[in-house]
């Protein structure tokens, strides 16, 4: 099987610059992770970077020395924003955590400060806020031998596309000559078969 969609893309909070680049918290208001005077949060499939604002706390560091805020590539935070005014914020405490959906860019969860509390990445039901990046690591997308179309699926055309393939009577096409050897091979025309079968 060969996989596509591997790349990472980083991008900037807020693409559709709609007013989502905020996080809320009870003890300290509003928190903007794309403050006009400064870039903001950048975000790629390895971590946070950049900086964000509360206009009652002061500037938060998302990539402090020794410390900073991850993404495992799926969209799922963790580790640790520094505020000189309030001290560190976990991204992924114990029962909760930060967490981007990898296919709209949309944070939810909660982050947790020591000394200022809960932090959430998404509406509380009450206000409608929210944090949103232009990042999104698209799925993994598997590619069966043989599917020359991209439907997902081999037909039974397809198979005898891949047998022709075989005896030379069409072009190899890399949806069947899948170790790009410019001819294909059995092994190559049973994977084939096998995807028809769904095997």
């Amino acid at each position: 099987m060969g996989l596509t969609g591997k790349a990472s893309y980083a991008g900037n909070t807020d693409p559709g610059n709609c007013g989502f680049h905020y996080a809320w918290s009870e003890n300290t208001g509003w928190i903007n992770f794309l403050p006009s005077s400064a870039e903001g949060a950048v975000i790629s499939a390895t971590g946070i970077s950049g900086y964000a604002w509360g206009e009652n706390i002061g500037w938060i560091n998302l990539s402090p020395a020794g410390a900073g805020v991850s993404n495992d590539g799926i969209g799922n935070l963790s580790g640790y924003a520094w505020g000189e005014n309030i001290g560190w914020i976990n991204f992924a405490p114990v029962g909760a955590g930060v967490r981007i959906d990898r296919t709209t860019g949309v944070f939810s969860g909660q982050a947790w400060g020591e000394n200022i509390g809960w932090i959430n990445f998404g509406s509380d039901g009450q206000n409608t806020f929210g944090l949103k990046t232009s990042w999104v690591n698209p799925p993994v997308t598997i590619i069966k031998p043989g599917d020359c179309n991209g439907d997902g699926k081999v037909s039974i055309a397809e198979v005898q596309s891949a047998i022709n393939m075989f005896l030379g009577l069409n072009i190899p096409l890399n949806c069947v000559d899948i170790d790009k050897g410019r001819s294909v091979s059995i092994s190559e025309v049973q994977k084939t078969i096998n995807s028809f079968l769904g095997l």
